[in-house]
């Protein structure tokens, strides 16, 4: 049980912490999801309701909460906390990911919806690309 909960708070750290920290770089470049659409052609409507879209969204506070979280059980960690504190921050962060992802995937439904069938396969060709291109840095 110790192994696993240890496994669980290393792998957390090492897959989490990069992506975002990185993120609000990614954004600021143009490569957030928001960039991704840019390439799409789209209408002055299609902008208008996707600004709505990212006026609605929740996604840095819950990135904040989280980062918070993380540090606290970083410090924890090193410190002599019990594990079902531990445990039970763990919990409390895979929690608030599952929030978060729920949400980044309830904001795409809403982008998906004020695309045309030609934007979506055009969106989806761009996805694609960006994961092989992850896929290579993170083997390199």
């Amino acid at each position: 049980m110790k192994k696993a909960v240890l496994l669980t708070l290393l792998l957390n750290f090492v897959l989490t912490n990069p992506i975002f920290a990185n993120e609000n770089k990614r954004e600021k470049r143009g490569m957030g999801m928001m960039g991704m659409l840019e390439g799409l052609d789209l209408t002055k409507e299609q902008k208008q309701k996707l600004k709505e879209i990212r006026k609605e969204s929740t996604g840095s506070n819950n990135r904040d909460k989280i980062k918070a979280m993380r540090e606290e059980l970083e410090k924890k960690f090193g410190s002599d906390a019990k594990n079902s504190e531990l445990e039970a921050l763990n919990a409390k962060i895979a929690d608030a990911q599952s929030q978060q992802h729920k949400e980044m995937f309830a904001k795409l439904l809403k982008i998906r919806s004020i695309l045309t069938v030609e934007q979506r396969k055009k969106f989806q060709e761009i996805q694609n690309s960006r994961k092989k291109k992850m896929r290579k840095k993170l083997q390199n």
